[in-house]
């Protein structure tokens, strides 16, 4: 993993509480960035249309073969 190039490197002379709080920081960071929806992401509902196109098409399928 690649280390961003605009954060600066912590030293070996970090103190246990600095440690976690950047820790807990960085952690709420990505959460944050996982929890959002991304470009393209489907939601609950856009899921369940897709899912009944699918079963019609399909109902559809059997039935003109």
């Amino acid at each position: 993993m690649m280390k961003p190039k605009n954060v600066p490197a912590a030293g070996p002379d970090m103190s246990l509480q600095e440690f976690e709080a950047e820790r807990d920081r960085v952690c709420g960071d990505f959460a944050d960035h996982e929890l959002a929806k991304q470009p393209g992401q489907l939601g609950r509902s856009e899921y369940v249309l897709v899912g009944i196109l699918l079963a019609v098409s399909f109902a559809l399928v059997l039935l003109l073969q």
